[in-house]
């Protein structure tokens, strides 16, 4: 299993990042695989904290996009979150 972390959804997100385009091929193929990957859910926090902070990025993706991104990583039935579950993240424990 390969594990993402912050950087590489970082840079598959943001296209103005030098590593934008191997980054995305990155990501492409893993969530098209039908091998496992995974995303650490403080990696997903990480993410939404950086690329929607203003003093990060101008300018900085809109929360509405950034969890538009988040949803479709987890649209892959072939990614596993590591550390917690969707539902703890809406606070269904």
């Amino acid at each position: 299993m390969i594990a993402v972390d912050t950087n590489i959804l970082v840079y598959s997100h943001r296209e103005d990042s030098a590593f934008h385009k191997p980054a995305l091929a990155t990501i492409i193929a893993l969530a098209e695989s039908d091998a496992l990957w995974a995303v650490p859910w403080p990696a997903i926090h990480e993410f939404l904290a950086i690329v929607t902070h203003p003093r990060i990025y101008t300018p900085p993706t809109p929360m509405e996009d950034a969890l538009l991104q988040v949803e479709s990583w987890i649209a892959s039935p072939s990614l596993s979150l590591i550390g917690g579950t969707i539902d703890d993240a809406a606070g269904e424990v």
